[in-house]
């Protein structure tokens, strides 16, 4: 079995127990203590954080794990050969945290080895890796939120705060028969193209409210290609943008 597998794990701990005398809280719990600590000591990950389980060493792994996938490759070169840039051959192998391999991080521009190294070839290689880092993996970045699109004629396309005011502007505008739908961008980059460019090809117009004086529906005009009226709603005195503000850009608009 996989050791990643917990598919027979739940089969294992069925805890028995007869209809006329179901077992408490304190007894289930018992019952699952010994299958459940068996399945964890024959599949446990040896983890450097497991093995020597010292204060400094737990602390770490919480840190890093938030961000780092613990089933990510760990390197079999000797420490003094580790490069944990080098990509030339996909996801590079990271080091655990604490064990004898050195994981140098910085925030200037470095080498394979990670040492700081300003030289054009190697600047110009890692920004192009960080740059397809995002591009390759854009759709699984760019989230969105849709709200009554399955029928339409009007969209917002809203981002931050004012996508509340957006919805308030949706359900105003439903009550009285106008078809609006909104597309929420939770994240407004890399730019959610599949999403963005199906909202404009099914909409007959798009409104975008922004907090500012528009600096995101230069984006969404880019990716029209209908050619539909895309109207901003915008404030920039410090407060929210009104849900009937809104609505009456839409209104003018659908005339």
């Amino acid at each position: 079995m996989d050791m990643y597998d917990t598919g027979h794990l739940y089969d294992r701990l069925q805890v028995l127990e007869r209809e006329e005398m179901p077992l408490g809280r304190r007894e289930r719990l018992s019952a699952v203590e010994r299958p459940l600590l068996a399945w964890y000591s024959s599949r446990a990950r040896s983890l450097p954080w497991r093995d020597d389980p010292k204060p400094y060493r737990v602390w770490i792994s919480e840190i890093m794990l938030q961000q780092t996938r613990v089933e990510r490759r760990h390197p079999d070169c000797p420490p003094q050969m580790y490069k944990p840039y080098d990509h030339t051959e996909g996801l590079a192998p990271l080091a655990a945290y604490g064990s004898k391999y050195v994981f140098k991080v910085n925030g200037s521009m470095h080498d394979e080895m990670g040492y700081p190294c300003a030289r054009p070839d190697n600047a110009d290689r890692m920004i192009r890796h960080l740059s397809d880092k995002i591009e390759s993996h854009r759709d699984e970045i760019a989230i969105t939120r849709k709200y009554a699109m399955k029928d339409a004629q009007y969209v917002i396309i809203a981002y931050g705060g004012s996508a509340r005011s957006a919805l308030e502007a949706m359900k105003k505008g439903r009550s009285q028969g106008i078809p609006i739908g909104v597309l929420q961008l939770v994240t407004i980059w890399p730019i959610a193209e599949k999403d963005i460019r199906e909202a404009m090809e099914q909409a007959e117009a798009v409104v975008v409210p922004e907090l500012n004086l528009g600096q995101y529906i230069g984006e969404i005009r880019m990716r029209n290609p209908k050619h539909i009226p895309v109207e901003g709603v915008n404030r920039v005195d410090g407060k929210p943008i009104e849900p009937a503000d809104i609505l009456k850009k839409i209104e003018e608009v659908a005339r």
